[in-house]
């Protein structure tokens, strides 16, 4: 009786692990800054010293435009970006490659905003990437990181 009943358990387990699992996900490459904004500030919030933060980014021809900008709690000393890093490729069944980066772009205050402009290949997709940083003391420090949108040029 033991046996049939382990037999009759493993054939029930066996069946409904054949049963396809129904998933959905919807995803979408459009860039709606308030909302990625919205999601940040919550974010920055339950942290601690970051209050809000975004990167994007913008192309035509050949120029791309990054835009990141980073708002802190008042008492914070340092804050900016630990790295900015500039990513590409051909199609979206590619890895994405590094293609250039920025390194400590940082401010003695509780605020900073960086734009710049940059000459680019045509014919790919491109996004951004940032760790923003800031610092009340030498204890009390806080990153984040964030991903822009994608841009085809």
């Amino acid at each position: 009786m033991k046996s049939f009943l382990k037999k009759a358990v493993c054939v029930i387990f066996a069946v409904f692990m054949l049963l396809p699992a129904n998933i959905c996900a919807m995803a979408s490459d459009e860039y709606a800054p308030e909302t990625i904004e919205a999601q940040n500030e919550d974010m920055a919030r339950i942290s601690g010293l970051i209050s809000t933060y975004y990167i994007a980014i913008e192309g035509s021809g050949t120029s791309l435009k990054i835009g990141a900008k980073i708002s802190c709690k008042p008492e914070v000393v340092k804050c900016g970006f630990k790295e900015i890093v500039i990513q590409r490729r051909k199609s979206s069944t590619d890895s994405w490659a590094d293609y250039f980066s920025y390194k400590e772009i940082y401010a003695d205050r509780s605020s900073h905003t960086y734009a710049k402009t940059v000459t680019i290949t045509s014919g790919y997709q491109y996004r951004a990437t940032c760790k923003f940083y800031a610092k009340k003391n030498l204890l009390s420090t806080q990153t984040l990181s964030a991903t822009s949108n994608t841009v085809y040029i």
